[in-house]
């Protein structure tokens, strides 16, 4: 049994390509615990440009539990944000938000985009990708 997790938005758009690294996520969505942040799916649908692309995302997400953003979620995310802008470094606002959905709902991050995440404290990554 998968353990629950949120995904990025990069790892989603490799499983939708087919990459073998993110198959784990076959099973993780069979058995319902993939967790999806509305920033996520925002990022998701973005840029798609077939229908059957977009029709195709939107039956995955409407399968997965979707996390609202909350004002909690905004609190904190305004905090990590600042956070590390005193500490010399960026990442972009739509990570910011899935960090703190995450540390909010105590849910890990699967990403392949590791290095976005690093140094936000409280944050667990999810890197057991088998």
């Amino acid at each position: 049994m998968a353990n629950p997790f949120i995904a990025d938005t990069s790892i989603l758009i490799n499983f939708f390509r087919g990459v073998p690294e993110t198959r784990y996520l076959t099973s993780a969505y069979e058995e319902g615990q993939i967790f999806i942040p509305t920033i996520v799916r925002y990022e998701l649908l973005c840029g798609v440009k077939e229908q059957k692309h977009r029709e195709q995302r939107k039956q995955f997400l409407a399968e997965c539990q979707m996390l609202d953003l909350t004002p909690e979620i905004a609190d904190l995310a305004g905090e990590l944000y600042s956070d590390l802008r005193d500490r010399g470094r960026t990442i972009d606002n739509e990570d910011i938000i899935i960090a703190a959905t995450a540390v909010v709902h105590d849910l890990p991050v699967a990403t392949l985009n590791v290095r976005h995440f690093e140094g936000i404290n409280k944050l667990r990554l999810f890197t057991n990708l088998n």
